[in-house]
């Protein structure tokens, strides 16, 4: 089991039983012994017929109800890769990604040119699905133009299946699809904290071109996105540390909150003295009573609630 194709053998077959399992609790005994079934017709004879023919009626049979994982499964998926969030998939969803484990588990070769004629013929819930599976599927970096591509959709639900909650792009894209992604996730209101490697890929091109897009939504009259400069903090200067005074001046409580977090990432001298101005915030970022997770918490509420 030394050679890399052993290795990725087993690895489809990890996630393909995996995710059996796991739809086994979810789905009907008649839909497991369909799934199971296509499943066996399709390693047999690889025919593309019954793949495309599968694939179009698997929301048929399993439903499209949300999974519900129980504990284990929730542990074994950590351990089977890292940022991986099968908790977000939908029974036809995990169906359909088990389908085409299967492909790759009769001939690897062929999986690539198989994901790209889906891609090619597939409406947008399928699209998807397609990008859910990325993180799981063999040889993931064959497809970094497909997930770029993706990031770069008008349709939020395909970028978002690529964005978020998803190892993907922190694992494949480079800087510059790594930071367009992000900027886009604040552009079109995507919660930015369900972004997988957020703070790990943080750099300082990203860092600046966040704080000119700050300074655009400012001049036009708007708000700014609070978790913005978690991405920024460790990266204060001379410059950015202007926009961390006029949060401190003239941002509300959310806002505020934010700018004592950014500065309590910085390593530059003039976040201490700020730092020290506004004592009552800083502590509570000592004693996590405030934390990126709760700015996010009071964030998408509010949203919710607006």
């Amino acid at each position: 089991m030394n050679n890399p194709e052993s290795k990725n053998r087993a690895s489809i077959l990890l996630i393909k039983n995996y995710l059996l399992s796991v739809l086994s609790e979810n789905i009907s005994a008649d839909a497991c012994k369909w799934l199971e079934d296509k499943i066996k017709e399709i390693e047999a004879t690889s025919d593309d017929l019954i793949i495309y023919q599968a694939f179009g009626r698997i929301p048929s049979i399993t439903g499209k109800a949300k999974l519900n994982l129980s504990n284990t499964h929730l542990h074994q998926a950590g351990g089977i890769k890292a940022g991986w969030c099968p908790a977000r998939l939908h029974a036809d969803q995990a169906a359909r990604i088990v389908l085409l484990l299967s492909i790759a588990a009769v001939n690897e070769n062929e999986f690539e040119k198989k994901v790209r004629t889906f891609f090619d013929v597939a409406e947008v819930g399928e699209a998807a699905t397609l990008y859910l599976g990325f993180p799981v599927f063999p040889q993931p970096e064959k497809f970094i133009d497909l997930a770029v591509n993706g990031v770069r959709s008008n349709m939020k639900i395909l970028f978002e299946a690529i964005a978020l909650q998803n190892p993907y792009p922190a694992a494949h894209f480079d800087i510059n699809a790594w930071n367009q992604m992000i900027l886009k996730a604040f552009f079109i209101g995507s919660p930015v904290c369900k972004i997988y490697g957020l703070d790990k890929r943080s750099n300082l091109k990203l860092a600046y071109m966040l704080s000119d897009y700050a300074h655009e939504r400012w001049a036009a009259g708007r708000k700014v996105n609070p978790e913005l400069w978690r991405l920024v903090g460790p990266f204060i200067d001379e410059k950015i540390i202007r926009d961390i005074e006029l949060l401190f001046s003239r941002g509300d409580d959310l806002e505020k909150e934010a700018a004592a977090l950014a500065c309590a990432m910085s390593s530059y001298p003039d976040t201490r003295k700020i730092l020290q101005e506004n004592k009552g915030l800083y502590s509570k970022t000592l004693t996590q009573e405030i934390t990126w997770d709760t700015v996010a918490q009071k964030l998408y509420s509010e949203k919710q609630t607006a």
